[in-house]
C-alpha cells in the first residue's frame, strides 16, 4: 500500500577543532622527517600516509621486512617506525631493532599499533621496543600528538626512562580493581561495549539502563 513520508530536522553543534588543527608545526620539528609504516592493511597505510603528508613528513609503506629493506636501501634511515600488531614475527621485530640504532642520532622512535581495547595483548617484545602506542582506527589528532611528542623530544633516553617508570600493566590492573564504576546508558549495545572494554582493563563496573 501507500507509505507515509515524514519530514524532520536535526540541529548539529560545531565541535572544537582537534589539536592538530590548532598547532602550527615548525618546519624544524616535522618537515622532512621520515616515517616507515609497516602494515599489511593497504587502506590503513593510505590513511596514515595522507595524514603524515599534510604535516610535511615523508613516508615509506611496506607490507613486510623484505619490501621495507628494498625501499629503505639508498634512502635515509627513518626517524620513526609505525608497526602494526600483525607484523610481530621474530624476523620483523629483529629488523625494527636493527633500524632503531641505525639513525644518525642513535635512536629511531617506534610506535606500536594495536586493536582498540587490546593493547594489553601486544607482544611483550614489541611493547619493550615501543616509545608510543596507538589504537586502530587511528584518529588523525592522536597520530599527530604521538609523532610530535616523540620526534621533538630532545633526549629520547629520558623519555624511555620516564615511560618505564610509569605503573606497569599489572599495577594498573590492581588499581582498576579498587575502582567503583557505574555505567548508565539506555542503549544495550553501548552497555555491552562498555562492559567489554572496562573488564579488559580489569574493572568490574555496575550497569544501569535508567535512573
Amino acid at each position: 500500500g501507500a507509505g507515509t513520508v515524514f519530514h524532520f530536522s536535526v540541529p548539529l553543534l560545531q565541535t572544537a577543532a582537534p589539536r592538530s588543527a590548532d598547532i602550527e608545526v615548525s618546519p624544524s620539528e616535522m618537515d622532512g622527517r621520515l616515517l616507515l609504516i609497516l602494515t599489511t592493511n593497504e587502506n590503513l597505510a593510505n590513511q596514515l600516509a595522507t595524514s603524515v603528508g599534510t604535516w610535511r613528513m615523508e613516508t615509506i609503506v611496506a607490507r613486510d621486512v623484505g619490501e621495507a629493506e628494498l625501499k629503505i636501501a639508498g634512502n635515509k634511515v627513518p626517524d620513526a617506525i609505525l608497526i602494526d600488531e600483525t607484523l610481530t614475527e621474530p624476523a620483523e621485530l629483529a629488523f625494527v631493532k636493527q633500524l632503531r640504532t641505525s639513525h644518525p642520532t642513535g635512536w629511531v622512535r617506534v610506535i606500536a599499533l594495536g586493536a582498540l581495547g587490546r593493547l594489553a595483548d601486544l607482544p611483550a617484545e614489541l611493547v619493550q621496543l615501543a616509545d608510543g602506542q596507538l589504537t586502530k582506527p587511528v584518529h588523525r589528532s592522536q597520530l599527530f600528538n604521538c609523532l610530535q611528542d616523540l620526534l621533538i623530544a630532545e633526549n629520547p633516553a629520558d623519555k624511555t626512562r620516564d615511560r618505564k617508570s610509569r605503573p606497569s600493566g599489572a599495577a594498573n590492573s590492581a588499581i582498576a580493581k579498587d575502582l567503583r564504576i557505574l555505567v548508565t546508558d539506555d542503549n544495550p549495545t553501548n552497555l555491552r561495549l562498555a562492559k567489554l572494554t572496562l573488564e579488559h582493563l580489569g574493572c568490574h563496573p555496575d550497569f544501569a539502563n535508567n535512573g
